[in-house]
Order: structure tokens, then C-alpha cells, then sequence
């Protein structure tokens, strides 16, 4: 029972590290130390360790004796090769999906691009908000081809590109960026009616 408590725990505290690094939350020049995580969750070590080493182990970030943790800074060549890898599993998905999609499939797609446009127009859309549609988008065009092992490679990779985004290009200008996804997004759509 209390295994199964420190797993959850574990897990809990591993996506909230993990998103709060997705989302620039945590200084890509500075040390995430356990002392502070402790304090920060109000929980032993040992959870806090556990989620640290598996980001250790995913690359995400690595261990720094008698420092603490640094967030892994991705280059520019990360960035092509993730990109590369995304338009293989998206061919390869859209390739595979296209004999299957319906109409409420296409139904769902559209339902998901109003949403984005509803939300766009409100006064307080952020780059977070765009990045959590943008790859909601792809990953339900990549779902209808019914493989969730290329879903889920699709989904880790997506992740690898804004991550990189964000450490890359965190200082650029967002909104034109913003409604040129949701134009190609609805030429999507448009295609597959």
C-alpha cells in the first residue's frame, strides 16, 4: 500500500517537474535541487529522487554531482531531427488514417479548431494554451489511423519540439506564429472533407 502511495506520488511530482520544464518554468541556467523540491511538495526524498532520476534517465535532465540537476539544452540539431522524425510519424500516420476517416472524425477535428479559434480570440491566449492545441490537433489527425504506438512516439516528440521551443525561441514574437497554425489547420481539415 505504501509502495503503491510513493508511486503515485512519484509520478505526480515527475509530471509536475516535467511540465513546469516544458513550459520554461524553471531556469535553464540554474540547478533544480532536491532540498527545494521537498520543500516546494511537502514530501520526503525519496519520491522527489525517484522522479529525478527518471527524468535523468529520459534526458530531460542530468545529474550534476553536489549541484543538483540541469534541464539538458536541446540544439538546433534537435530541433531538425525531432522535426524530421514528427513529419515521418505524420506521413506515415495520415498515410494509414486517411481510408478511415468519417465524418465524425472530421466532425471532431472541426470541433477542436473552433475551440482553438474561440479561445484565440479571448484577450489572455498564451504560447502554453497554442502548444496544448497544437499538439491535441496532431495527435487525434495521428489517432485516426488507430496506431497508439505511433501516437505515443508522436506525443514524446511533439513534447522534445516544444520544449525546444521554448528554450529556443522563448523570446520571439508569438501571435503571428500562433494564427498561421490555426489557418493550416483548417486547410487541413478543408483537404480531408
Amino acid at each position: 500500500m505504501q509502495e503503491e502511495k510513493n508511486h503515485s506520488l512519484k509520478r505526480k511530482i515527475y509530471n509536475e517537474l516535467l511540465e513546469g520544464i516544458n513550459r520554461g518554468h524553471f531556469p535553464l541556467d540554474q540547478f533544480i535541487n532536491e532540498r527545494e523540491l521537498t520543500e516546494r511538495f511537502k514530501v520526503s526524498k525519496g519520491p522527489i529522487r525517484e522522479a529525478l532520476i527518471e527524468l535523468c534517465n529520459e534526458k530531460i535532465l542530468r545529474s550534476i554531482p553536489r549541484a543538483g540537476y540541469q534541464i539538458i539544452l536541446l540544439t538546433e540539431k534537435n530541433v531538425k531531427e525531432a522535426t524530421e522524425l514528427r513529419l515521418m510519424l505524420e506521413i506515415l500516420g495520415l498515410k494509414k488514417a486517411l481510408p478511415l476517416i468519417n465524418e465524425s472524425a472530421l466532425n471532431s477535428l472541426s470541433s477542436l479548431n473552433k475551440e482553438f479559434e474561440t479561445q484565440m480570440n479571448g484577450s489572455s491566449f498564451t504560447i502554453e494554451q497554442h502548444w496544448e492545441y497544437n499538439i491535441r490537433f496532431h495527435l487525434m489527425l495521428n489517432s485516426f489511423a488507430g496506431n497508439s504506438y505511433i501516437n505515443e512516439v508522436l506525443n514524446d516528440t511533439l513534447k522534445l519540439i516544444r520544449r525546444a521551443y521554448v528554450q529556443l525561441y522563448s523570446d520571439t514574437d508569438h501571435d503571428a506564429y500562433i494564427s498561421m497554425d490555426l489557418g493550416r489547420h483548417k486547410e487541413i481539415e478543408k483537404a480531408l472533407r
